[in-house]
């Protein structure tokens, strides 16, 4: 399919709305709703054990260059959606003395992009399993001429049924007005110490950063939540006038389940690390949710003075609700990741009020959700009353959500 005819297709797939450039004044309500065509595979990763003879003939395949003293990549069949193959040695030791060798044979691949699609957006799993992702795998392998040969020769066949993976990346996107907007919140609402996750460290002012990426790591997950539009802008891509109006209202939602992940998540799997395992698309799009509804709650975001209008309305004692107020206020300062660390640390400027780590969060995080909404709120500059939270945005992939909101 040309680049022209994905555009009409998404063109087709997305009911559009113009952007605005000054995002502090909006129409009279906003659509809110996730593509038609529904994708939760991005990028995913292969690794299968090799004998040293199939990796010295592996060698050969074109741009096979050397990465480290133990690892080879070429990116040069990256157009069949094989992004890259990488031969990797391993050794280790049993008893402290002999080496024993391991080589393998890695393939990083986008999902999208092995079905004949455009690798910029997410496997669509209305159209595709996960079988047929696996069989697109096995045939784009065996359009190689390198492991044409292997196979022809009787020296090396794959299953990729059998083979394991070291790397899934679970995605989907999502289109709003307020693309920008979704990712600020997400970055003040990101919790202390999930999955022992720090932010990323990234060169650029946070005013700028916390609009246009959410980025969180750990040793066996990744989370991204980032504008699509800035991405390809960051990377010096050129956008087709096709294309901008949808990367400028698309979010990107991306867990890169790392090595470590793969294995803690494989003990409760049937197939263990295999490849199988996480191309269960109904699995990973549950994965997905439940990641998302476990860093941002399922709470609504409301302006900034309207939840101090809804705390004043509630039935709390006078020192409770001046508590709250107070978090309303901290938390969208320095945002609930640093506060919640701060709690955790016990730095001297937090109020005494707010308790240990366990009480905050027990005590006053659960009345901002029996008050229905999320303590992270949006800009009063903004004129917007509320939107849904992201946890919502998901659960309606594919539907279409009017939002009213008084400007």
């Amino acid at each position: 399919m040309d680049k022209g005819a994905h555009e009409k297709y998404f063109l087709q797939s997305i009911f559009m709305h113009p952007m605005k450039e000054n995002m502090s004044v909006l129409p009279d309500s906003i659509s809110i709703f996730a593509i038609r065509k529904e994708g939760i595979m991005h990028t995913f990763e292969v690794k299968i054990p090799i004998s040293e003879s199939v990796c010295q003939k592996l060698l050969k395949i074109p741009h096979m260059e050397r990465a480290s003293e133990r690892v080879f990549r070429s990116n040069y069949y990256a157009k069949k959606g094989i992004k890259q193959i990488e031969l990797r040695e391993c050794c280790f030791s049993m008893d402290g003395l002999n080496k024993v060798k391991i080589h393998y044979l890695v393939f990083r691949c986008n999902a999208n992009q092995l079905l004949g699609n455009d690798p910029l957006f997410v496997l669509d799993t209305e159209t595709y399993s996960g079988e047929d992702l696996l069989s697109a795998l096995q045939k784009r392998i065996y359009e190689i001429p390198e492991f044409q040969e292997l196979k022809k020769a009787d020296w090396f066949s794959i299953n990729v049924n059998y083979a394991t993976t070291d790397r899934a990346d679970v995605s989907k996107d999502i289109f709003t007005d307020t693309p920008s907007l979704y990712v600020y919140l997400c970055n003040m609402g990101f919790p202390y110490h999930y999955y022992n996750m720090e932010r990323v460290k990234i060169q650029k002012p946070k005013e700028t950063l916390y609009y246009e990426s959410c980025y969180f790591s750990s040793k066996s997950r990744t989370v991204n939540i980032y504008s699509k539009k800035a991405a390809v802008e960051n990377k010096g891509e050129a956008i087709s006038e096709g294309l901008e109006g949808i990367l400028a209202r698309m979010i990107r939602l991306e867990i890169q389940i790392k090595r470590q992940g793969i294995k803690n998540m494989a003990r409760k799997l049937e197939h263990g690390r295999q490849l199988r395992s996480f191309s269960d698309l109904g699995f990973l799009d549950g994965y997905l949710k439940k990641i998302i509804g476990g860093l941002f709650g399922k709470e609504k975001h409301v302006s900034h003075q309207r939840a101090k209008e809804r705390i004043a309305a509630s039935g709390y004692k006078g020192w409770e609700k001046t508590t709250l107020l107070s978090i309303l206020e901290m938390v969208n300062q320095i945002s609930l990741f640093e506060l919640e660390k701060a709690i955790s640390e016990k730095e001297p400027y937090v109020p005494k009020e707010y308790g240990v780590i366990r009480y905050f969060k027990s005590k006053w995080l659960k009345i901002f959700r029996d008050l229905g909404i999320s303590p992270i709120t949006i800009p009063d500059s903004y004129g917007i009353e509320e939107l849904p939270s992201l946890y919502t945005l998901l659960q309606s992939v594919g539907e279409t959500a009017e939002l009213n909101h008084i400007v």
